[in-house]
């Protein structure tokens, strides 16, 4: 017959068995409500410290190189737009994402090659990054609409000279002395928001129903200025270079971008 002290011992036993069996219930629900309720998803931006300026039909615009972390819990982040202010007179430059480009770098024959993919929502894992080597231009493409029909009559213009049978360097000469070529020029001249100073660049990331704003600074050189201005004569160029299968000269222009 079993005596009272080992009744006792074994309804102990008992209960710290139906106590474990509880917990291993229990702590998953409570891994998950905390979790779900408790614990905050966080966006991280980190930037390598290159940007880059463009200047052509499409009007000015922007790449930056940037990697995102994910801290605490996967986000999805639904849009990324860039607010640029020109310092010293507060002019602004509202840019959306447009594609993102590539941070592998390849050559072919000689050439640096990006692949660029359209810009699309996309989701961070948990304490994870991605980059997003990102393209920012105008969303509403108001200079590219502004711009088009001055690239139309260029290229009107550009035709008449291989059909005449006239050599790349005569045509260049009287290319850039007709009155559509001035008249483009003067266009895409207004859309150059890239001039000598200091900028504010806005990085503005929305996830889920909240958006958080990565603020960086850069400085755009005498020297930086004027290689956009030559960007500006290729790609009136564009026309009638296609034409003769002579490749752009365009410039990269590249500025150091500082959180500071």
């Amino acid at each position: 017959m079993e005596t009272e002290i080992q009744k006792a011992t074994m309804t102990t036993y008992e209960l710290l068995a139906l106590i474990m069996a509880a917990l291993a219930l229990v702590i998953p629900f409570v891994q998950w409500a905390w979790r779900k309720w408790i614990v905050k998803a966080d966006l991280k931006h980190y930037q390598t410290g290159h940007g880059y300026l463009f200047i052509n039909r499409s009007g000015s615009y922007m790449r930056i190189q940037s990697v995102f972390e994910a801290i605490n819990k996967s986000v999805s982040i639904k849009n990324i737009s860039l607010c640029v202010t020109r310092e010293h007179d507060n002019q602004q430059r509202n840019l959306s994402w447009s594609v993102f480009t590539s941070p592998t770098n390849m050559q072919f024959i000689g050439n640096n090659a990006f692949m660029n993919e359209i810009a699309h929502p996309f989701r961070i894992e948990a304490n994870h990054v991605f980059c997003a080597f990102t393209e920012y231009t105008d969303q509403n493409r108001s200079a590219q609409r502004t711009l088009s029909p001055y690239f139309t009559k260029l290229h009107e213009v550009a035709c008449k000279y291989p059909l005449a049978g006239i050599v790349y360097n005569q045509s260049v000469k009287e290319y850039l002395s007709t009155d559509e070529y001035q008249k483009a020029k003067q266009a895409i001249e207004k859309e150059l928001f890239w001039t000598i100073g200091k900028y504010k660049a806005e990085i503005i990331a929305q996830y889920g129903s909240k958006k958080k704003s990565f603020t960086l600074r850069f400085d755009i050189t005498q020297e930086q200025e004027e290689a956009l201005k030559k960007n500006i004569d290729e790609s009136l160029l564009i026309p009638l270079k296609e034409l003769y299968n002579v490749p752009p000269g365009m410039q990269t222009v590249e500025v150091q971008l500082s959180e500071k």
